[in-house]
């Protein structure tokens, strides 16, 4: 029972790492300087909650 669920959580895991590895292949093949510019100040905005988290 134990080793099953190991097993379905390893195979969510993997899946999870597909789609990251897909969203940042997409991200670096984005030539959109608007598009690069959200993302930017979306990540400066996480940085900026992750400071005043500490």
């Amino acid at each position: 029972m134990f080793a099953e669920e190991v097993r379905k959580l390893a195979e969510q895991l993997q899946e999870a790492a597909k789609h990251i590895a897909s969203l940042i292949s997409e991200i670096q093949t984005e030539t959109d300087s608007a598009v690069i510019i959200t993302l930017l100040m979306e990540i400066t905005l996480l940085i900026d909650e992750i400071c005043h988290m500490v």
